[in-house]
């Protein structure tokens, strides 16, 4: 299992667009002259706690970094010494990759602390799309005529042909301000050909995503700001059919797409009232002790539990959170196998097992 340099828990992701200083810049501005200033979290930056471990969350370049719940605690803090680090590589490598930066004493006043702001923004209608195939363009070309603030999010199944998409969105794009498109199969649509295709595109967002998982990760201010508040998958979402039918994420009849228009957007968001759509990730088990919980799109329904007021998921993720592994990993287990149990009768953690069996994976790292 690869080691993180922030730990020994988990992976660092970053996208090969990032750039950052080098070492060797970094050797010769002097680590010794660091030693007499203090260091500051650059404010952009999420901290999110999990069970086992953290995620240093940046959603303006679009990376995120796994580290021990000790280091998050260390992150936290408005200012960090420089006697903080036990160990001069960790410092060197917060430095590094730009989590944070030397400020000298005396100019800490003018660096105040700075939260994320996790006020969600105002109410917008996100409309979902499914496009199977090239004839599915032009039934909702014809249906997508309106004015109001709404974001499409497209889901192009199979080989659709790229002039087919082309053409689909320069007729949507008379009426709609943010598309997002999403390819559910990977071997069906090169990579590369969409990336060409859309890099010009400024209203466009897109992903490639394997339409087999439950979940997604999804870095944005956006994703995390409703995983705060909401529930992200679901609140503020209506599934468009071909045949102007809409429903909710979960398959709930809300009425023809003619409602979009005779409806204002403050009656749109009443429909919305239902709690299902309000149940937020610190309110489900399992998801509430996950460190990925604040850029997860999770597709799963929640349940109520009545005996605790509580909220769960009857299907389990494939990310288990006590013990840092994704299912396929080297040394993987089940909820069960870790001794949580969590269903309609209670949620509960097997500390101690959990323990033993996080000393076995990672002891050695």
């Amino acid at each position: 299992m690869g080691k993180d340099f922030f730990g020994n828990k988990g992976r660092l992701y970053l996208p090969l667009s990032v750039k950052f200083p080098n070492r060797e810049n970094l050797e010769i501005f002097g680590f010794e002259q660091l030693k007499n200033k203090s260091f500051i979290r650059f404010s952009c930056l999420v901290i999110t706690k999990g069970y086992y471990k953290a995620m240093v969350l940046d959603p303006q370049r679009g990376y995120y970094h796994s580290i021990n719940l000790d280091l998050a605690d260390l992150l936290e803090k408005k200012t960090i010494k420089f006697e903080s680090f036990d160990d001069i590589e960790t410092l060197k490598e917060l430095l590094e990759h730009e989590i944070l930066f030397s400020v000298d004493e005396k100019m800490l006043d003018f660096f105040p602390s700075k939260n994320f702001i996790t006020k969600h923004s105002e109410f917008y209608l996100q409309l979902k799309i499914d496009i199977k195939n090239s004839k599915d363009f032009l039934l909702f070309s014809d249906l997508l005529k309106f004015n109001k603030a709404i974001k499409l999010l497209v889901t192009i199944h199979l080989s659709v042909e790229l002039d087919d998409i082309l053409s689909f969105l320069s007729e949507i794009r008379k009426n709609i301000d943010y598309v997002s498109l999403e390819f559910s199969f990977k071997d069906s649509i090169e990579k590369e050909s969409i990336e060409n295709l859309l890099k010009n595109e400024k209203r466009i967002h897109f992903t490639i995503f394997d339409n087999n998982q439950n979940n997604e990760l999804t870095l944005s201010d956006d994703i995390i700001l409703r995983n705060y508040n909401i529930n992200s998958y679901s609140y503020n979402t209506l599934v468009l059919s071909n045949d102007g039918e809409m429903f909710d994420c979960y398959g709930n009849y809300f009425g023809k797409y003619n409602l979009v228009n005779e409806l204002s957007l403050k009656e749109i968001e009443n429909l919305f009232e239902e709690q299902l759509y309000h149940v937020k990730k610190d309110e489900i088990d399992i998801c509430k002790v996950c460190d990925l919980r604040m850029i997860c799109l999770d597709k799963r329904k929640p349940i109520y539990r009545i005996n605790d007021n509580s909220w769960y998921h009857n299907t389990e993720c494939s990310y288990n959170p006590f013990i840092a592994l994704w299912d396929g990993d080297e040394g993987y287990k089940t909820l069960e196998e870790c001794g949580v149990i969590s269903n309609e009768h209670e949620f509960s953690i097997d500390h101690e097992k959990i323990a033993l069996i996080n000393k076995e994976l990672w002891e050695d790292e």
